[in-house]
């Protein structure tokens, strides 16, 4: 295999891995699902670790990439920042509504905290280390 041939692969390569580091970032954000007719799932957390990713490999390879290569890092990182941006908007409108319910805000206030409160000594499963290490805000 010539070094002309070797390029070609690794360029080829490199455009197929961003492509699906960004495509698992747009599912993640609901923006198509895998089975037909079901409803997209939402996952904003795994939706920034692939953005995350793809970020860190911008920076790891920053001055090593032909320019094409580098466009298509740039363009994918910020289109992916920007679609994050609007499903997580999208999420906290879908929430808000069914938040209070025809209630007096309140009783609702009321209700928020005593479900909510745990034991200082007990911490929240999604209060762990693993997931405030990667925890990362686009907007």
């Amino acid at each position: 295999m010539n070094s002309n041939s070797s390029t070609n692969n690794d360029q080829a390569m490199f455009a197929h891995l961003v492509s699906m580091l960004a495509t698992a970032a747009l599912q993640h954000m609901g923006s198509f699902s895998l089975e037909e007719g079901k409803e997209p799932e939402v996952n904003l957390e795994a939706a920034q670790l692939m953005i995350d990713m793809l970020d860190m490999l911008a920076r790891r390879t920053q001055n090593n990439l032909t320019p094409e290569e580098g466009k298509l890092l740039t363009d994918s990182v910020s289109t992916l920042k920007l679609a994050y941006v609007n499903a997580s908007k999208k999420q906290t409108t879908k929430k808000q509504p069914d938040s209070s319910a025809g209630k007096p805000a309140e009783e609702s206030a009321e209700k928020t905290s005593e479900t909510t409160e745990q034991p200082e000594d007990k911490p929240n499963d999604d209060d762990t280390e693993d997931k405030r290490k990667f925890h990362k805000s686009y907007g």
